[in-house]
């Protein structure tokens, strides 16, 4: 028997400031089953490297610093070796309730979800302020309870109306091997890809009514023309996955309503780039492409 219940996952670039909370808010877990720590350092540049090695003693965490190749290869890098029967990523500048791993395991005792989903609290720094949020609408979640699995075939396909962030759940180790599942190779957006292919392929998700994740937002640096390209190529990669879908014609709507929310998120990101124009225009085609599909 396995008696690692959990792997988090930690991928580390550049994040002196918040990672020492971070890596604490993952030892301090109130659990009192097995788990791991998994914390990737991607070459950082700044005092990452030091913070996380003062933590080298800990049993629990397991330190690895590479050169750097972005998020999604050091969350790859991470799962090959992880030993937990579920995987909790957490990025570096956030941090868990204590009682997150707790949360999680009450509600799926007998190991048997594909995928638990959470709500989650986002630290809003740019406004001094916290403020909880669902992971799905309002009506699904409260509907929701026990031991009451969904899928995209009870509830019609409105399980795609679940959050796209990746750190606010947990998925089974198996779950994510059977199915082939990782990160594909992008710096960015990488975790719209993984949302589709994990939620498609999912034939048991459970829903924890208890916030488990604190999501840090308005303090991150701003966007690179470079990023641009890298987001499209995001967006097209769940495209892709998404129109193999084998029941795609009964949720294309949902699928061109969530599109619609990602392309005016990267948008207004976006913004202020010299060379905005070029996702206008990706968005323009692509809007007009789903319209014909409909």
């Amino acid at each position: 028997m396995n008696e690692i219940e959990f792997s988090i996952i930690i991928p580390v670039f550049n994040q002196e400031k918040y990672i020492e909370k971070c890596i604490l808010s993952a030892l301090e877990q109130d659990f009192k089953g097995g788990y791991e720590i998994i914390a990737v350092n991607d070459g950082s540049t700044d005092k990452s490297k030091e913070i996380l090695d003062n933590f080298k003693d800990r049993e629990k965490l397991k330190i690895f610093h590479n050169e750097n190749h972005g998020v999604s290869y050091s969350r790859n890098f991470a799962l090959k070796m992880a030993k937990g029967n579920y995987i909790v990523f957490l990025d570096a500048d956030d941090y868990l309730d204590k009682s997150a791993l707790k949360n999680i395991k009450s509600i799926n005792p007998e190991n048997t979800a594909d995928i638990i989903l959470a709500p989650f609290y986002a630290v809003r720094e740019n406004k001094g302020d916290t403020k909880k949020f669902l992971p799905l609408p309002k009506k699904l979640f409260n509907a929701a309870h026990g031991s009451d699995f969904k899928n995209m075939q009870n509830t019609g396909g409105k399980i795609l109306e679940a959050n796209f962030e990746l750190c606010t759940k947990a998925y089974r180790k198996d779950f994510l091997k059977e199915n082939n599942i990782k990160f594909q190779p992008f710096k960015i957006a990488e975790d719209l890809p993984f949302f589709y292919n994990t939620i498609l392929n999912a034939k048991k998700i459970l829903i924890c009514k208890k916030p488990v994740y604190f999501y840090r937002k308005g303090h991150k640096k701003g966007f690179t023309p470079a990023d641009i390209n890298e987001t499209i190529n995001a967006i097209l990669a769940a495209d892709k996955i998404v129109k193999k879908y084998s029941d795609y014609k009964t949720i294309k709507r949902l699928y061109i309503k969530n599109t619609g929310k990602v392309l005016s998120y990267w948008c207004k990101k976006f913004n202020n780039l010299p060379n905005r124009g070029i996702f206008y225009t990706f968005c323009l085609k692509l809007f007009i492409r789903n319209l014909i599909d409909i």
